[in-house]
């Protein structure tokens, strides 16, 4: 308050009365911090100044390590190797037809854990994979750094295909109602624009629930979802666009029950 010399703290909950935890927020690099880290990270080489498309692909890396490593990641020692990393990812992705494609144009925290969850598939044992570990998003973004030093940031799908991705962008630009679902989708009016941000939500609701339906019971999914007395598979279709939506707007489709 305005004059008062105390402070106040106000916790917020979600709809459910869970709270989360805190969360710091450090200033953005600008200028020529941004431009030193668009170069760190092989965004940029030339010796003139960082274009502007350069910039933004580069805050989205700093974002994208905060947001794994915590804010201070700056600060830390082995920052400027796992930025370098980041940028390999975003390379390689770019280089990469079968998934550089609408609907996953830009270098997201979602593709970046496909990508880590393919990463820590071919280093453990067939069966359950244990949870993510800091060591996990190290190695990975280690081992894209010293692919990009070696002169190798060729397409992803090289090093670590994401074949169920590339299918479902792949079968985007041939839907020609793909603005019609994204608006259905994400709730939007019928005359509203849909551009690359309404396609990468469209992509990656579709992306997360079909995880969920390619190893469940589809009458007993569409029941779950649509709160059904019982099993109905004829249904599924509906079931199917109910928990996109549901994922568009943050919600987890493996908590069945919460959709």
């Amino acid at each position: 308050r305005h004059n008062d010399p105390q402070s106040y703290v106000n916790l917020l909950t979600d709809a459910r009365g869970r709270a989360h935890p805190w969360v710091m927020f450090r200033p953005e690099p600008a200028g020529d911090a941004l431009d030193l880290r668009a170069r760190t990270a092989g965004l940029h080489t030339g010796a003139g100044p960082v274009p502007d498309p350069e910039r933004e692909r580069t805050l989205r890396l700093v974002r994208a390590l905060r947001e794994v490593f915590g804010p201070e990641v700056d600060e830390s020692a082995a920052y400027p190797r796992l930025l370098r990393g980041m940028g390999a990812l975003d390379l390689m992705h770019r280089a990469d037809p079968a998934l550089n494609r609408d609907g996953a144009r830009r270098f997201t925290l979602d593709l970046y854990e496909q990508i880590l969850a393919r990463h820590r598939s071919a280093g453990h044992a067939p069966g359950p994979v244990p949870p993510v570990t800091a060591d996990d998003h190290r190695r990975l973004l280690t081992d894209a750094a010293a692919r990009l030093d070696a002169g190798r940031p060729g397409p992803l799908g090289d090093w670590l295909a994401l074949p169920h991705l590339a299918r479902l962008l792949a079968g985007l630009p041939a839907s020609p109602q793909r603005e019609h679902l994204a608006r259905q989708i994400l709730g939007l009016d019928a005359t509203a624009p849909v551009g690359e941000s309404e396609l990468s939500r469209l992509v990656w609701a579709s992306f997360k629930v079909a995880l969920v339906t390619s190893r469940v019971d589809r009458g007993a999914f569409t029941a779950a979802v649509l709160h059904l007395p019982a099993p109905d598979p004829t249904r599924f279709g509906e079931a199917v666009t109910v928990a996109r939506q549901a994922a568009a707007v943050g919600r987890d489709p493996r908590r069945i029950h919460e959709l």
